[in-house]
């Protein structure tokens, strides 16, 4: 299990398709942009069968 440490870690406790809290969690508009496609990110990961874990350390 990844450990997730910083200003988002809740936020990354939670849904991760939740976009809309990702976003009120963001404190800037290049931030709530970043986090929006964090969390489509994530979805498409989870979506493809991977887990979050093996799609981050799979090779490039």
């Amino acid at each position: 299990m990844l450990e997730v440490t910083g200003p988002y870690a809740e936020v990354t406790q939670g849904s991760h398709d939740d976009v809309a809290a990702i976003g009120r969690a963001a404190s800037t508009p290049v931030d709530r942009l970043a986090m929006a496609a964090w969390a489509r990110d994530i979805s498409s990961i989870e979506a493809r069968g991977r887990s979050l874990e093996s799609a981050l350390l799979a090779p490039a």
